[in-house]
């Protein structure tokens, strides 16, 4: 016998069931009986488009089948490269069984598995023991999977981890595309970064080189103090830069705030966010909450890194079920408590309007207490359906008591107009000048007038007033654009 042997690769024979090629091989030592071959030396034996190479190998020539031991080595399609020690071939299934040290090897990434089924028909691999596959940028492991070479992707199946520089994975069905890096993730599943992030869905991908993840199914990321939900999530890792799609939520627990709308950008560095599209703030309280919406709301922290700052830009409004506010832009600052409204303000406080050039609204607790009217100043409250009293002067100051506007005081060119009732009969109407004014409000009403010095008062008989006499001069009624309840707040109304 010729001390090396080499057999026709390519035969297709017919067997018992139906018809499959046999398999070719090459070996230095044949020993054979009964159609049993044992072969040893530098074996390879071929099926299609399989090549396999090995210390030694019984070949079964009648049913078609071969088992190859020591160094095997598997050449699939001319690209995927299969390591183990011990291998059973069936050549009418075309489909392998590596066991010991199994290595599969394409695209730069490595299979490590104790066992793998591989079926050079569909060209796909199965690994049913626990598998890890090793790539430069992340370690993945899961108690099964499927390998498809053609497709170049992986499926990692029940107890999946992911391994990366900075954080870890976990899901029950994972899909890692080995040329992009990109792992898809279905079911539920956690991420756990080293800077105490955390991010959970039920449908997303994520790149393990870029660090760039979309998140598309009840997603959320959250930090120390802070969460952020919404239908669709995009995170830029690398960036610190998280992106929310339609429904978006950003909450501070510790200030307990929310940040809504349909588009967000959130930034870890330094950290703040931008929100358009149905853009919301919220700041909750069990008496009563604050709801403020424009077409642009930009939230941050001041130097201190303690304190929130928000700033709301173009058609502002604030509802509160104790105030209402609009404006063409709104700054709250939460270090100080002051609501500052600018370019157009008005402020609702049950009955009465403010308007003013600016207007800061000051909080304790959530709550209103003090309220700076700066240039312009005017208060008004409607006495019936065609009289209103009217505070005007250059700057006003307005104190609360249990959220109720009960005390203003006019700081320089005072002037007011009331209606005078005597047991609820109009008698007539005071108008008066002063330099400075305290006015005391009742049930939203002047209840007490106090003038620093001398007024210039008249009290008009209400029979002899004209229409142009019940109002002072820039009067304005804008209660058709007042928020009626936190919907409203996104109707913008001029």
């Amino acid at each position: 016998m010729s001390k090396f042997l080499y057999f026709i690769l390519f035969c297709t024979v017919g067997f018992g069931v139906g018809y499959a090629q046999k398999i070719g091989f090459r070996c230095e030592s044949q020993i054979g009986v009964n159609g049993i071959d044992l072969l040893t030396g530098n074996v390879a034996l071929k099926q299609g488009n399989t090549i396999v190479y090995c210390n030694k190998a019984e070949l079964n020539r009648n049913s078609n089948t071969f088992v190859a031991y020591g160094n095997v080595h598997v050449v699939q399609n001319g690209t995927t490269d299969i390591y183990s020690e011990l291998l059973n071939w069936d050549g009418n299934t075309e489909m392998g069984r590596f066991s010991d040290n199994v290595r599969l090897v394409d695209d730069g990434k490595t299979l490590f598995t104790p066992n793998l089924d591989f079926n050079s028909q569909t060209n796909s691999g199965y690994f049913y023991n626990g598998g890890k596959v090793v790539d430069k940028d992340a370690t993945l492991t899961s108690k099964s999977g499927n390998y498809y070479p053609s497709e170049k992707f992986y499926i990692f199946r029940d107890k999946v981890v992911v391994t990366g520089t900075d954080y870890v994975l976990y899901s029950d069905t994972l899909r890692y595309y080995t040329q992009t890096s990109k792992a898809q993730v279905f079911g539920p599943t956690h991420i756990y970064g080293k800077d105490s992030a955390y991010c959970y869905t039920e449908n997303g991908w994520y790149d393990t080189q870029t660090e760039l993840g979309q998140f598309n199914k009840n997603s959320f990321f959250r930090n120390n103090q802070q969460k952020m939900w919404g239908d669709t999530l995009v995170y830029e890792r690398k960036n610190g830069i998280a992106r929310g799609f339609n429904n978006v939520v950003l909450w501070d627990s510790i200030q307990n705030i929310f940040v809504k709308g349909n588009r967000m950008v959130y930034y870890k560095n330094p950290e703040h966010a931008i929100v358009t599209n149905k853009a919301q703030f919220i700041q909750a309280d069990k008496k009563d909450t604050m709801y403020l919406h424009a077409d642009t709301l930009y939230t941050e922290y001041d130097s201190s890194g303690v304190y929130r700052i928000v700033k709301a830009y173009k058609r502002a409004r604030i509802f509160r079920n104790d105030l209402q506010a609009k404006s063409d832009s709104i700054v709250y600052s939460m270090k100080d408590s002051v609501i500052h409204l600018y370019k157009l303000p008005i402020v609702w406080s049950e009955g009465n309007q403010v308007t003013a050039d600016k207007i800061e609204v000051y909080t304790q607790n959530k709550r209103p207490y003090k309220m700076e009217m700066i240039n312009s100043s005017f208060i008004s409250s409607k006495e019936d359906e065609i009289r209103f009293n009217q505070i005007k002067g250059k700057n006003m100051t307005g104190y609360f008591k249990d959220n109720h506007l009960y005390l203003i005081i006019v700081n320089s060119n005072g002037e007011t107009l009331y209606f005078a009732k005597d047991k609820e009969k109009l008698i007539g109407m005071n108008k008066a000048e002063g330099s400075k004014i305290k006015i005391y409000i009742k049930k939203n009403k002047p209840e007490k007038i106090l003038f620093f010095s001398k007024p210039i008062a008249v009290l008009h008989p209400i029979e002899k007033l004209k229409p142009e006499d019940i109002v002072l001069k820039d009067f304005k009624w804008f209660e058709h654009i007042r928020p009626k309840d936190k919907n409203d707040i996104f109707e913008w109304r001029e």
